[in-house]
């Protein structure tokens, strides 16, 4: 097996495009969106950068929608950044805690959105809450895992 880290400190979001194409992930050390080639045998090349939050961001949770645009916690921005296949910023959803660290589609029809937050530059030390919004775009299904036991 060999290491394909190349600086990777905290992965908190990993995504793949919806032809499983492109792996994204973020890692809260660094203020960008990663993308990887996924290659034939499932490897995958070096990265590449897919889209930044901004210099004073921490991107967090990812997951990927069914028309391949990457939705990215913003931990300490009070948002769900949103960016379109290209990795242009498309929008924002704003959050009302600033500490944004997760998020999934859920529903039948994978358009109900949950968001996550921490507790930190909330009223009080116990205050991460879940948030619940409709979104115009379906999320992908999670993939089944196999687990060997």
């Amino acid at each position: 097996m060999r290491t394909l880290s190349d600086g990777v400190m905290l992965t908190n979001g990993l995504g793949f495009s919806p032809d499983g194409s492109r792996l994204y992930h973020s890692d809260a050390r660094a203020p960008l969106v990663r993308a990887y080639d996924v290659k034939e045998d499932g490897s995958v090349g070096p990265w590449c950068k897919f889209a930044s939050l901004g210099d004073d961001r921490v991107p967090d949770g990812l997951k990927v929608a069914s028309d391949g645009s990457v939705w990215v916690a913003d931990a300490h921005g009070g948002r769900v950044a949103v960016f379109n296949s290209d990795g242009t910023h498309r929008h924002d959803i704003a959050v009302p805690l600033p500490m944004v660290t997760s998020l999934c589609f859920a529903g039948d029809d994978l358009r109900d959105l949950y968001i996550v937050t921490g507790s930190r530059g909330g009223p009080h030390e116990n205050c991460g809450s879940i948030f619940h919004t409709r979104v115009e775009v379906a999320g992908l299904p999670l993939p089944l895992a196999r687990v060997a036991v």
